[in-house]
């Protein structure tokens, strides 16, 4: 059980580095 509530996190983090990817991409541009 501890293990799927851990994974859930790990998938949190990267879509949380993605949005911050796509909103500099945007300041980029």
């Amino acid at each position: 059980r501890d293990d799927a509530i851990f994974g859930k996190d790990k998938l949190l983090v990267p879509v949380e580095k993605l949005k911050d990817r796509l909103e500099f991409l945007r300041k980029f541009k």
